[in-house]
């Protein structure tokens, strides 16, 4: 690692150097807390962020640095995280991503980073928020809507971003549910997008804006689908039925059959996994008002009367 270091320092204005010195970096901060530990005294964080700054235009040079990052800012040590923020990582990972928007490997690495600072620090959250790193998430999902990778990490980023209902609310109107549901549709089969767009689902339709707009474009139907050809995911049930859960209340109509499907999907979501106490909480609460025909009312109120003409039919396939 010191090695490393030397090349960097006495080498700044080698692009070549920078970038595998910087790959290398990654590389041995990726599986390791104990050579994170290392890279992190060695003062890698900022001869990082110099090299990201001294050769903005260096495609290379910034996937690594924001790959170098990712990986820092994984796991322990916790501290990591908000030494790269203090040194200004948010910002220079944000002009990484606003400088080259159709390089869908800066994005994605951007994406990666942004998620990675943002889980389980609040500064680093607000920070972000600060600098319209929602934004940037949402630009970066929307240019690249073929690439798997940044969508699950975009995706990420947003749910780790989702504490604060004032968080929430701006990262709606960043455009976010629009561009989690297209992601969802559009790749049906990837089971981490799937994934991670529930986690931000999940956290995102505690918010009242959200959820109508969740509901109102179709998310109910998109869910479902999610969770029923995902049956063996864990994680996918139980964020989709805290999606569900949250999404009460927002319709003014009723349709059996997709009610229907919608039992059967949390019915088996709580028969698959008995040791999940979070699931069978929520998947359970949710049963009692789908099993209840005196209140099929307060089930179909999650449900979008936009999307029911078109989909109970769908939902039966």
């Amino acid at each position: 690692i010191n090695v490393i270091m030397d090349a960097l320092r006495t080498h700044r204005g080698s692009s070549h150097v920078q970038t595998y010195g910087i790959a290398a970096l990654q590389n041995l901060a990726l599986h390791q807390a104990e050579h994170r530990e290392q890279i992190l005294s060695a003062g890698a964080i900022e001869q990082i962020l110099v090299a990201m700054r001294q050769h903005a235009n260096e495609v290379k040079v910034q996937e690594r640095g924001c790959g170098a990052l990712t990986n820092l800012a994984r796991g322990d040590p916790a501290k990591s995280r908000s030494w790269i923020a203090s040194a200004g990582g948010v910002g220079v990972v944000l002009q990484a991503m606003r400088n080259h928007i159709k390089t869908p490997v800066i994005q994605e690495s951007g994406c990666a980073a942004l998620r990675n600072l943002a889980m389980s620090n609040h500064t680093n959250r607000t920070l972000i928020m600060s600098e319209d790193g929602a934004v940037a998430i949402v630009t970066a999902m929307r240019e690249h809507p073929q690439d798997k990778g940044l969508l699950q990490n975009g995706a990420g980023a947003l749910a780790n971003l989702a504490a604060s209902d004032e968080q929430k609310m701006a990262i709606t109107s960043a455009g976010a549910i629009i561009g989690l549901l297209t992601a969802m549709q559009q790749h049906p089969e990837a089971t981490r997008v799937q994934a991670s767009c529930l986690n931000a689902f999940a956290n995102l339709s505690v918010n009242a804006a959200a959820k109508t707009l969740i509901a109102s474009s179709g998310g109910t139907v998109i869910i479902l689908d999610a969770m029923r050809e995902n049956l063996n995911h864990e994680q996918i049930l139980m964020d989709g039925c805290v999606a569900l859960s949250n999404l009460m209340g927002t319709s003014r109509g009723k349709k059996d059959a997709v009610i229907a499907r919608a039992r059967s999907i949390v019915e088996k979501a709580v028969e698959s996994f008995p040791e999940n106490e979070k699931l069978q909480a929520v998947g359970s609460e949710l049963l009692k008002i789908y099993h209840h025909p005196t209140e099929v009312s307060m089930c179909a109120r999650f449900l979008s009367c936009a999307i029911f003409d078109d989909v109970a039919e769908t939902l039966w396939q």
